[in-house]
């Protein structure tokens, strides 16, 4: 669960569901820190959580504008849901599930990583 300084820290740039969201994240989840730990490797700043009015993320860059939704497994209505969301504020939300997580390893996972903003265009090669 989210830090006890999380939870009772008053975020008056988001909406009352949004805060709620945020209470509720995981940010010891493995997933989310081999993800955080991918982004530091590419020499990215990540922010964990990152949110904004209205949608929240357990991982971002907010340099690249650049969210991941996580999850056990993706389903698709969840994935355009939560772009759409991130797409308003000019954003781009990257899917990815825990079960595509467990079949890279760190090193591969930065790989991928990588190659996707690059194809995207938030960095060169």
């Amino acid at each position: 669960m989210a830090s006890v300084f999380l939870r009772n820290r008053p975020n008056l740039e988001v909406n009352e569901s949004t805060r709620r969201s945020l209470g509720q994240l995981d940010l010891e989840n493995p997933y989310v820190l081999r993800l955080v730990a991918a982004c530091r490797k590419l020499k990215l700043k990540p922010a964990s959580p990152c949110s904004l009015e209205d949608v929240v993320s357990h991982v971002g860059i907010p340099a690249l504008k650049v969210a991941f939704f996580m999850r056990h497994a993706l389903q698709s209505c969840q994935v355009v849901e939560a772009s759409k969301k991130w797409g308003r504020h000019g954003w781009l939300s990257l899917p990815i599930s825990h079960r595509q997580m467990e079949m890279l390893t760190d090193e591969r996972l930065a790989e991928h990583l990588r190659e996707a903003l690059v194809e995207l265009g938030k960095i060169k090669r």
